[in-house]
């Protein structure tokens, strides 16, 4: 193998060295997003249930109330 061979051999090594620099930055960007998309969505998601749960003892409470106001009217009533 002589000089040329050589070069070019030098050559292919240096371009699939930026080749493998180019994936691995792109893996690794690929991976934070992704990363970064689930954790906005659990977020999200624990945002909602907490929301839903809130409404829930919100329409407990109201139903509750409106339990004690019949209750206080039955007793008018009664007496």
């Amino acid at each position: 193998m002589g000089v040329l061979g050589l070069s070019h051999d030098m050559h292919i090594g240096r371009i699939l060295k930026q080749e493998d620099e180019a994936r691995s930055g792109a893996i690794k960007a690929y991976t934070q997003d992704v990363q970064g998309r689930m954790a906005a969505d659990r977020d999200r998601n624990r945002h909602r249930v907490l929301e839903i749960h809130e409404f829930g003892r919100a329409a407990r409470q109201n139903m509750n109330a409106l339990l004690v106001l019949d209750e206080d009217e039955a007793e008018e009533e009664g007496q």
